[in-house]
């Protein structure tokens, strides 16, 4: 029976993964048939704005290839979160070279504010786009990117447009836990619906990644909305289908790259930090962790102890994860490790919720308190 309902579960999100690619597909080619229309729309001002602590590693790479972007009018705005690194001295340098680039004054973490929610919203109140791309410092762009994903929300009318950049993997810790985020988000989530049915509750984002027009985000409250959370990849699309705007998804897997982490200690502290904050409920984790322990892991399980029945809901798991690998070009080595992979992603997020209890969630030397 446990074989039998993994393999359905498996054949669903490889129907589900497949329907959102031959849609992002279609989205690709409708925007490549009026490109023209796209250059006449882009007059306007895009203003990119990066929160950057402790990223003495990440200021270089991530400015040199955001400014070498064509096609549009952009500002960048950085919010140096009181780097003790060496950011700070970088930051200027850069600030002193292109005039496009300006710091936004530092100014002490309020109470009740999370320092990422924090920088993003003196960014905003700075900006004079009227389109706003709140990124990492980890994510390298390609130099069409930001035409690209502006023209695609303006053609389409959205409020957000979030997407998923290339995860770069370098360790077995980062292949265990960063390739799972195509696996949830392709392959979970029913893009059909979240475009179609805007009175539903369903709402997805990649904190890497959030293009928002302004006029939605003055609506929605901007960053003040939630303040002490950590999640902002998920709260900011939430709060602007609330203020009546359409959000939405791309693939930008050919316009930009991110590393998020780098080795499996950073990454499981990474992971450990918003991880339970994403589900937002016991109860769902509760949900998740059983169906990904029986439903899942479970096949592997019945298959090791001699049950040939469990052989296809096993095949049509690593299908699906062989096919997403090849869409994110995530290395193949992460596919056959994919009971493995969600065995890590269970125990952290019951790792995240023990740290959230008790009030011990940190990200780069600060407590993390919701």
């Amino acid at each position: 029976m446990a074989a039998a309902l993994s393999g359905l579960w498996a054949l669903a999100c490889w129907l589900c993964s497949a329907g959102n690619a031959r849609l992002l597909a279609e989205n690709q080619a409708e925007l490549a048939s009026t490109a023209a229309d796209s250059e006449t729309r882009l007059e306007g001002l895009l203003s990119v704005c990066i929160p950057m602590r402790d990223e003495i590693g990440n200021v270089d790479a991530c400015l040199r290839s955001l400014l070498a972007c064509t096609g549009l009018n952009f500002e960048v705005l950085v919010y140096d979160d009181e780097s003790s690194d060496g950011t700070s001295e970088k930051l200027r340098a850069w600030s002193e070279a292109d005039a496009r680039l300006s710091l936004v004054p530092t100014r002490p973490l309020p109470d009740g504010w999370t320092g990422k929610q924090h920088a993003c919203g003196q960014m905003a109140q700075q900006a004079r786009g009227q389109w706003l791309l709140f990124t990492d410092a980890d994510v390298r762009f390609e130099p069409d990117c930001l035409r690209h994903v502006v023209a695609e929300a303006e053609s389409r009318q959205l409020g957000v447009l979030s997407g998923l950049p290339r995860q770069e993997i370098g360790s077995l810790g980062e292949g265990l836990l960063v390739s799972l985020i195509a696996f949830v988000l392709w392959g979970y989530l029913p893009l059909q619906l979240l475009r179609r049915r805007r009175e539903l509750t369903i709402t997805a984002g990649i904190g890497q990644f959030l293009l928002v027009r302004r006029l939605a985000y003055d609506a929605c409250g901007g960053h003040a909305g939630f303040a002490s959370d950590t999640h902002d990849g998920l709260y900011l699309p939430r709060a602007v289908r609330r203020a009546g705007w359409p959000i939405d998804l791309t693939d930008l897997t050919d316009l930009a790259s991110c590393r998020m982490y780098r080795g499996g200690g950073e990454t499981w502290r990474g992971f450990s930090r918003n991880s339970f904050e994403a589900l937002g409920s016991l109860p769902l984790l509760l949900l998740v962790s059983c169906w990904h322990l029986l439903g899942h892991v479970g096949a592997w399980w019945l298959l090791l102890h001699g049950e040939w029945l469990a052989v296809p809901a096993v095949v049509s798991q690593l299908r699906l994860r062989w096919q997403l690998a090849r869409w994110m070009r995530q290395p193949l080595w992460v596919v056959p490790l994919h009971p493995v992979s969600l065995l890590a992603m269970t125990a952290v997020q019951w790792w995240s919720l023990v740290l959230t209890l008790v009030g011990k969630r940190q990200w780069k030397g600060r407590s993390v308190r919701a």
